[in-house]
């Protein structure tokens, strides 16, 4: 098995974290388990990030570091068009037509964060925010300055400043992992919706409906957010054609190979298509570990790299 080389990986993951923005070290956190395999904590990526390690850094934090970089740049890429994409790249192109509030709803693993970049990048203008547990009014507010090319003075009421430059040349806002807002960010977003007439798209997990309607209850700010929301949209569990071509997508092409990693992942009850893609590099790793190349690779093998990731 090849070794990493702490500062090789360290100068990727800069590079990785400059070209993608929108992605904090909270969540780079969370795509390490989800792509990766095992979480690195974002202090330690931090500590990776800047070189500060004063002892040998784990063999395992590298390789997930690594694998989390490579999987998210080939799935925003090189995107598999699954229904899922093409309901969210709809949504938000009609949004701007109708400069609406929307609301997407998705499980983890759905594609929901695939199809927020894919869009993006397609349409540069547009201000992608990704949210983070730490996010409160004011980092909204400074990622909003910052995309607009603006100093962000928390003295000088930026909301204001916003609304104004949002007016002369309209914006979309679309944020995702929005079920981490609190409700004071969300009653920003309301305001600088209401004062521009723009198109916000709010997207998240299942808990976003109930902190959006039980919130709502008891805050008459929420209340006057739900008030604005045009639609609610959700997204559906990936059929298993689609989860086969993300596989065919990573590399393998062998038929029964394939069909057994479609079938361990549902009944392992793997609707996560992050699950999907790191029981793909489980497989690769079975054939290299055994010398074997992925169109001899047996298929019933697949079972023992499920069981390796349990």
């Amino acid at each position: 098995m090849s070794r990493y080389n702490a500062v090789e990986v360290a100068e990727k993951l800069d590079r990785f974290l400059i070209r993608y923005s929108r992605i904090s070290l909270s969540k780079m956190e969370e795509m390490t388990q989800d792509l990766g395999g095992f979480r690195v904590s974002k202090s330690y990526l931090s500590i990776i990030r800047n070189q500060k390690w004063d002892s040998e850094v784990s063999q395992e934090m590298l390789a997930s570091i690594i694998r989390t970089i490579n999987q998210h740049e080939t799935v925003i890429e090189q995107p598999v068009q699954t229904k899922n994409l093409s309901t969210v790249m709809a949504i938000c192109e009609e949004s701007i037509g109708r400069r609406s509030m929307h609301v997407i709803i998705a499980e983890s693993g759905y594609g929901k964060s695939t199809a927020f970049e894919t869009y993006l990048k397609s349409h540069p203008d547009a201000i992608g925010i990704t949210a983070d547990p730490t996010m409160r009014t004011k980092s909204l507010l400074e990622v909003v300055c910052r995309a607009l090319d603006i100093t962000f003075v928390l003295r000088h009421s930026p909301h204001r400043m916003v609304l104004s430059i949002i007016e002369e040349n309209p914006k979309q806002i679309i944020i995702d992992d929005a079920h981490r807002l609190n409700p004071m960010t969300f009653e920003v977003l309301r305001r600088i919706h209401d004062g521009t007439d723009t198109s916000i798209i709010i997207m998240g997990q299942q808990c976003l409906t109930r902190k959006l309607t039980v919130a709502g209850d008891r805050a008459e700010n929420l209340t006057q957010l739900i008030s604005r929301i045009g639609f609610y949209s959700t997204l559906q569990e990936p059929s298993d054609k689609e989860i086969a071509a993300i596989i065919r997508r990573m590399g393998i092409e062998k038929e029964d190979v394939i069909k057994a990693i479609v079938r361990n992942s549902r009944v392992l009850g793997y609707k996560n298509l992050h699950r999907v893609r790191n029981l793909v590099e489980a497989v690769k790793t079975m054939a290299v570990e055994n010398k074997r190349s992925l169109n001899d690779f047996p298929a019933e093998w697949v079972e023992s790299a499920t069981e390796g990731m349990l």
